[in-house]
C-alpha cells in the first residue's frame, strides 16, 4: 500500500489538510486556509504548492485504500 505524507517543521500553528485525487495528482487542501493547496504527482513525485505560509505548519496524509487494498484481510 502506498501512502503519501507531508509535514513541516514543528513550532508553528498546525493545520491538518484533507486530500482528494484529481487525475494523476493527490491534492491537499487546508479547511482553514482556503487559498492553501499542495499537489503531489503520484507518477513523477513532482510537488506544487500554492500560498505557502511561513507561520502555519500544514500536514496531510493520503492513503488510496484507507481500509486496506481490495480482497486483502488485515489482522
Amino acid at each position: 500500500m502506498h501512502t503519501l505524507n507531508f509535514s513541516a517543521e514543528p513550532g508553528h500553528d498546525h493545520h491538518e489538510c484533507d486530500s482528494v485525487v484529481e487525475g494523476e495528482w493527490v491534492v491537499f487542501r487546508c479547511p482553514i486556509c482556503s487559498d492553501y493547496e499542495r499537489r503531489i504527482n503520484v507518477f513523477t513525485g513532482e510537488t506544487k504548492v500554492k500560498n505557502l505560509s511561513p507561520i502555519i505548519r500544514h500536514s496531510g496524509r493520503h492513503s488510496p485504500y484507507p481500509d486496506g487494498p481490495p480482497n486483502m484481510t488485515l489482522n
